[in-house]
């Protein structure tokens, strides 16, 4: 009572300007307008957290946030949407918009959204320090934190929450080794949902973004604004190397780089290089990297977020190159990347330093086919791909198999279609013989229902109306319960080999092809299993000319992957709409059993197969296995390394895995940047032949850790990994 008469007391004396712990009431109201509630949907849900407008104009705003913000945990996938709540928790002045991405950056954990609103009258930027003026910090500094925290729990209503203002001090100022201002440390004020949000002095104005805790503390962490700044200034984080065409007197290398560039500063892009086998020293901490002397230079074109250029390179009496990257930016000097050494004949040349997150190698590729293709560049692209931040440890690995009879060189390798049921403790398999679809219990492998179709069975998938199952010879498709395997309806589908579904949607997808290794034929048509009719069929020619042989389609029902000799394809899936989105000339030419992909539609294998051709002089480059973002295929992400003849792959995202085999085991894990880290010998070779014992799908169980083998001889093996 005491503390509030006093407050009546100065009310009555003083103006009303200043809050009880020192904020002016107008920089409040404009610092809370100028907070961000950010929400963002994944594959398996949602997450949130807190950004601020870093400008505004009119219809147009910048926010930043944190990267971790934007790229959602594991356990909810990569972002589907991100929306910006303005004057969240307010009913009346509340305003929601879609935001995109315009600049993230990993190393910084930053990242910055653009919104374009549909009116104008969007809240004011946050307030910041003058360009000649730093903020003055110090140990016991009174600071505010605001934002969301523990998202929409908080909340009073229904609807989104209002921000929440919390005092805090500093505790400590930390450093990195060349003496810049790293990390705000402060005692209280952060919380899961506050990532992203600012951090503010006595005036409101902006010290730091949030972005960490430390867990049952009060401890929490800002990134300092000296770090915004360089993003802001442009930065350039990610640059590789590809060669595409390698011979004995030259070879021609793709130069990438990855730019952060919210507001457009960086000037110009460039990449040195000079024959050489020997990378000048480290410079001291404190001092820029020099510029390559005696070096010749391209510059690249910048095209959004990349820049990129292609040079030609003289390999006859050395196969080394020094490489350096400079680039310009809104700083207006020169900023260069530590020179490296790249010999042009290896198998893997990788991605070479550069001031952002480490950067992701790929092998170089060799355009083998000669078709043209049409890409439409308005095709949708899926989410980048995501893993986990870490790779688990294996423990003992355990398996159960169900053998069946090795059926020898005659044996008809089983199409890769293994599917989960809805409640994730089953899968569906064809039998061997393929005249059967089973119901079998995971891990345990108990057959819990069967259909009998009496006739050859091609494909199952498992659909929002249950499961479809392929009859050529007939020329249609049952629609059967999910859970018992009774026919509920029969589908037409002419000639199609394979009908394609996905749990996510209600369309499915007929596929006619050609099994031949020669140029492909084929179309599909759409059904609307609402309707159960045909609304809309495709030509090769009307997809871009696009191989339609092996389809698969993603889970997330958003992309069908095809492969054969000719090209490497993903067509791009919205209901009705197929268009090609990304085609990668020829890769494979013999045993193959057709291209894989990750749960969330994001990643893409291809398998070389066994007979497939070198690329350079390398006698390793017939083993390759490449893996693909969905959204990009120009180059690998990375490739498997160390395997044969594999011909399937599996992705465990959620433990930052990769399955494959070799000519001798049946699974090979590996690390998500295709670094091999056990090898499993799943059947004893004396019981079947080698030969049939190899693996032609992995089924990856949705919680990772988990998955279903299937052998070329139909014999089936579930496998838990017992991570750590």
């Amino acid at each position: 009572m005491l503390r509030c008469g006093m407050l009546i007391l100065v009310a009555l004396t003083f103006p009303l300007t200043l809050l009880a712990d020192g904020i002016p009431v107008k920089a409040l109201t404009e610092l809370k307008a100028a907070s961000v509630f950010i929400k963002v949907e994944g594959f398996r849900g949602g997450a949130s957290g807190s950004g601020f407008i870093l400008s505004s104009d009119g219809e147009t705003a910048y926010v930043v946030t944190n990267e971790h913000v934007v790229v959602p945990p594991r356990t909810v996938g990569p972002a589907t949407s991100i929306t910006a709540v303005f004057n969240s928790g307010k009913t009346k002045d509340e305003k929601s918009h879609s935001a995109t991405i315009v600049a993230i950056d990993a190393e910084l954990d930053l990242a910055v959204l653009k919104i374009v609103a549909k009116e104008k009258g969007l809240p004011k930027a946050i307030a910041r320090f003058p360009v000649d003026e730093k903020p003055k910090l110090s140990e016991t500094a009174t600071v505010y934190t605001l934002g969301f925290p523990l998202g929409s729990e908080l909340s009073t209503t229904d609807g989104n929450p209002a921000v929440t203002v919390t005092k805090s001090s500093i505790t400590s100022l930390r450093e990195d080794d060349k003496s810049e201002l790293t990390q705000i440390q402060v005692e209280g004020g952060s919380n899961p949902g506050n990532s992203g949000g600012p951090l503010v002095d006595d005036q409101g104005r902006l010290i730091g973004v949030v972005n960490a805790k430390i867990r049952n503390t009060n401890i929490g962490f800002a990134i300092p604004t000296n770090h915004l700044d360089r993003l802001l200034m442009g930065r350039a984080l990610i640059s590789s190397l590809n060669v595409t065409m390698f011979d004995d007197k030259r070879a021609t290398v793709e130069v990438e780089v990855l730019l952060a560039d919210p507001l457009n500063k960086i000037r110009t892009v460039q990449v040195r290089y000079a024959k050489g086998d020997q990378a000048p020293a480290a410079t001291e901490k404190d001092r820029p990297i020099p510029l390559m002397s005696e070096a010749k230079s391209v510059e690249l074109k910048r095209d959004g977020d990349r820049a990129k250029a292609t040079v030609v390179l003289d390999v006859t009496n050395n196969m080394k190159y020094l490489f350096q990257v400079t680039y310009t930016n809104g700083s207006k000097s020169a900023i260069a990347t530590q020179p490296v050494v790249k010999a042009l004949n290896e198998i893997n040349t990788g991605a070479f330093p550069s001031p952002g997150r480490s950067g992701m190698t790929g092998p170089p590729s060799t355009p083998l086919g000669t078709g043209s293709f049409t890409i439409d560049v308005k095709a949708p692209k899926p989410d980048a791909a995501v893993f986990a931040e870490k790779s688990r440890m294996l423990g003992q690995v355990a398996t159960d198999v169900l053998v069946q009879a090795d059926m020898g060189f005659a044996a008809k390798t089983p199409p890769p279609c293994l599917c989960w049921n809805p409640t994730w403790k089953s899968f569906y398999a064809i039998d061997h013989g393929a005249k059967q679809v089973r119901r079998l219990s995971f891990p345990d492998l108990k057959e819990e229902a069967v259909l009998n179709a009496d006739q050859t069975i091609s494909w199952i998938a498992l659909s929002d109306e249950g499961l479809i199952v392929t009859l050529p010879d007939t020329q249609e498709a049952w629609i059967c319960h999910h859970g018992t395997l009774k026919k509920k309806e029969i589908v037409g589908i002419n000639k199609a080999k394979r009908v394609l579904a996905s749990p996510n949607s209600k369309w499915a997808y007929a596929v006619e092809y050609d099994d031949g290794f020669g140029i492909g034929a084929g179309n599909i048509s759409v059904i609307d299993l609402s309707t159960r009719k045909v609304q809309k069929s495709y030509s090769m020619a009307e997809l871009g000319k696009a191989q339609l042989a092996n389809p698969i389609l993603s889970s997330d029902g958003k992309s069908i992957f095809t492969a054969n000799p000719l090209g490497f394809f993903r067509l791009a899936v919205t209901d009705a709409e197929i268009s090609l989105a990304e085609a990668r000339p020829g890769m494979v030419n013999n045993q193959f059993n057709g291209p894989c992909t990750s749960l969330d539609g994001s990643l893409c294998a291809m398998s070389l197969g066994a007979g497939a051709p070198r690329m350079g002089s390398d006698p390793q480059s017939t083993l390759a296995t490449q893996i693909f973002e969905s959204r990009d295929f120009k180059k690998p992400l990375f490739q498997l390394q160390s395997v044969s003849n594999s011909q399937c792959v599996g992705f465990d995202q959620h433990n930052g895995l990769i399955f494959s085999h070799d000519q001798r085991h049946q699974l090979v894990v590996f690390d998500k940047r295709g670094n091999k880290l056990k090898s499993v010998e799943l059947v004893d070779p004396n019981i079947q032949s080698i030969n049939h014992a190899m693996p032609c799908q992995m089924l990856v169980h949705p919680d990772g850790g988990k998955l279903v083998v299937m052998l070329k001889n139909n014999a089936l093996i579930t496998v838990d990994l017992k991570l750590k």
